[in-house]
């Protein structure tokens, strides 16, 4: 059975997909030269793409100039589908995966130190009911490509408020609290109790 992606792509759109992964700011000129195409033929071509769904349009920050802590989370959940309509408010989860195997769900979480990654993970995950098993290990470097998606708050909340993600804003009692751990953790990026500077 033929898939979609060899119907609808020849060998043009492969290298133009190509060059615009590994330079998304690379013009419509310059991969007019690398595919001997006109300027025009390539924007119809990206444009029909775009359409397709072979591209979308996504901005990401690079880590490495931040820079930012980033860690794989690998859980083992009852159910997913509710901890992921958390999990997609968080500001510090960047990507989430629904994987096979015994961990049905793996996070990307960046955060501007480690112990703000230790907090969310003991506070947010293992101690979550539906949560059987957690591991987690802090990313080293990243390879081939350092950009991940990044959602910044679109406002502070004040101590008592609900926060996007369901939890009640509560940094000053919390346990891992700037104040109570020596300036560990930074806190949650939605509340006016955040102590970092990225957000």
């Amino acid at each position: 059975m033929v898939s979609l992606r060899q119907r609808v792509l020849d060998e043009k759109d492969k290298k133009i997909l190509s060059l615009l992964c590994k330079n998304p700011e690379i013009s419509q000129l310059e991969i007019a030269k690398h595919i001997e195409l006109t300027q025009p033929a390539v924007g119809a071509r990206i444009n029909r793409l775009k359409k397709l769904g072979f591209i979308i349009n996504s901005v990401c920050i690079d880590i490495k100039k931040f820079p930012l802590i980033a860690a794989l989370v690998r859980l083992s959940v009852r159910n997913p589908t509710e901890l992921v309509k958390r999990l997609v408010k968080c500001p510090y989860v960047s990507m989430i995966f629904s994987t096979s195997g015994e961990y049905n769900l793996t996070l990307i979480l960046l955060a501007e130190n480690t112990p703000t990654i230790d907090a969310i993970v003991e506070k947010h995950f293992r101690r979550c009911e539906g949560v059987w098993k957690c591991n987690v290990s802090v990313i080293m470097d990243v390879v081939n490509y350092s950009g991940f998606p990044i959602t910044f708050p679109e406002r502070k909340y004040k101590i008592g408020e609900t926060l996007p993600c369901g939890f009640v804003a509560d940094c000053v009692n919390c346990e891992f609290s700037h104040d109570k751990t020596g300036g560990k953790c930074l806190g949650c990026p939605y509340t006016r109790e955040y102590r970092g500077k990225l957000y």
